[in-house]
């Protein structure tokens, strides 16, 4: 499972899990949009974007749900609490956080944690944020923030 998070008025984050050897596509398709969603506070206003038809379609168009119904109800729960739009995007034709997310979710599936991105790099060293952690009191955090903040 991987999923990124990019909120542009507060940090950019990526999650991901695994590997689940007793899973299914489909399932871990749901999972991502459900973690993704948890790591945003309730009331937040969202769009999920991903290149799963079967979670996009079935969010939007209302697809018959004939299978993993557990994973759908936590979906529901997540989408509950927050203004969520759900967006299809393709796979591999270049959106750069649904390429971070297939990257992290396949690294998942082998067992294998990736180190982190910044927003819109490639490969990098150590980020500024990194080299400030170490002066961080107790309960003090960083957050990058946005010059232009974009509302749904």
């Amino acid at each position: 499972m991987g999923a990124v998070v990019a909120e542009p008025a507060s940090e950019y984050r990526e999650l991901s899990g695994g590997p689940y050897p007793a899973t299914t596509n489909n399932k871990m398709e749901i999972t991502a949009a459900t973690e993704g969603l948890r790591a945003l506070e309730p009331g937040a206003e969202v769009i999920v974007r991903s290149d799963s038809e079967y979670v996009v379609k079935t969010m939007t168009l209302g697809w018959k749900r004939k299978a993993n119904e557990e994973f759908w109800r936590d979906l529901d729960r997540e989408v509950a609490a927050r203004k969520v739009r759900f967006e299809w995007v393709r796979g591999h034709a270049g959106d750069k956080y649904n390429e971070r997310a297939d990257k992290l979710a396949a690294s998942a599936a082998k067992g294998i944690r990736l180190e982190p991105e910044e927003p819109g790099s490639g490969e990098r060293g150590q980020s500024d944020l990194e080299k400030l952690e170490p002066l961080l009191k107790p309960g003090e955090s960083i957050r990058r923030c946005a010059d232009v903040v974009s509302h749904l």
